[in-house]
């Protein structure tokens, strides 16, 4: 008798992403980190939807310059075919379950929690027979000049002084831009500090009472990590290593104890990006309706 294949589960998926995380940070590579000057943020090639949380993370990794994906019945929704070899990335979500529970006496009640389920995508630069145009090719001065302007809308008073945010007074310390190698690391390190701003009480309260050393201080330093690539990778801005060893072995020990943990920093990076682009848009809808309303 044959023994059936054994697919992996999304289990063995996630447990694979942890795993090669955990494994850069243990050689010195903080794997969110890498050249955005040639693609956006991953997105589904048909829906255009952008992808998010732990997702970003599978798929920032990967080394196409092309930012779409789809999944394989969408390849074949459009005439296409995978070529041969290519290997799929996982994406993950969370379905809602409701069970219903009898209890002794015959009181019925609904359960509500969560399954992590996933499925599998390609990047559109792994199929054959797809029409599409390439899209990653970006002008870098008018990338920094576009991030200057998302900055520059965030109503958080900035100071002269090394980079950091401090919670108490609700502002954010930064050097001068000519105080750093160059640009982009300026602006990757602002995006840093802008992160950790959005867990104020007033915003998307968050803990951060942590000191460093701790637990909690390892869980928000790595929210701002991620928050700050994906912001990077929105505005084309790319992100070098710059994390000491201190800071690497506490976000390995903190996955090492709990792997779910890089699902939910993950989840909370993107809750925090979102957060500082609809501020943006708000900002800039408002800008245009004044602008109108000048010319009346």
């Amino acid at each position: 008798m044959e023994n059936k294949k054994q697919y992996p589960t999304t289990k063995d998926k996630f447990n694979e992403i942890v795993i090669t995380f955990i494994n850069d940070l243990e050689n010195g590579v903080e794997p969110w980190k890498k050249s955005w000057s040639e693609k956006g943020l991953p997105k589904n090639f048909l829906s255009n939807n952008h992808y998010n949380g732990i997702n970003l993370l599978t798929l920032i990794s990967s080394e196409f310059k092309d930012n779409r994906y789809l999944t394989f019945n969408q390849v074949k929704q459009l005439g296409g075919t995978i070529k041969k070899g290519e290997k799929s990335k996982p994406i993950f979500f969370l379905k809602p379950i409701e069970k219903e529970r009898v209890d002794d006496d015959g009181q019925k009640t609904i359960e509500k929690y969560f399954i992590m389920q996933s499925y599998q995508v390609f990047n559109i630069e792994q199929t054959n027979d797809i029409n599409y145009e390439k899209t990653y090719d970006r002008n870098k001065n008018e990338v920094i000049e576009n991030v200057q302007e998302f900055i520059n809308s965030i109503d958080i008073p900035t100071y002269i002084g090394s980079p950091a945010y401090s919670v108490d007074n609700d502002c954010i310390f930064m050097p001068n831009i000519n105080d750093f190698n160059d640009s982009t690391n300026y602006y990757s390190t602002y995006f840093h500090e802008l992160s950790h701003s959005t867990g104020h009480p007033s915003r998307l309260n968050r803990d951060l009472t942590g000191r460093f050393g701790t637990k909690e201080y390892a869980y928000e330093e790595l929210i701002a990590e991620l928050s700050s690539s994906f912001l990077c990778g929105e505005f084309g801005v790319d992100m070098q290593t710059t994390k000491h060893k201190e800071y690497l072995n506490s976000w390995i020990n903190v996955l090492k104890e709990k792997p779910i943990i890089l699902f939910q920093v993950a989840s909370a990076a993107s809750k925090s990006v979102r957060f500082l682009k609809e501020n943006f848009e708000k900002k800039m809808e408002m800008k245009k309706v004044k602008k109108r309303s000048i010319f009346k």
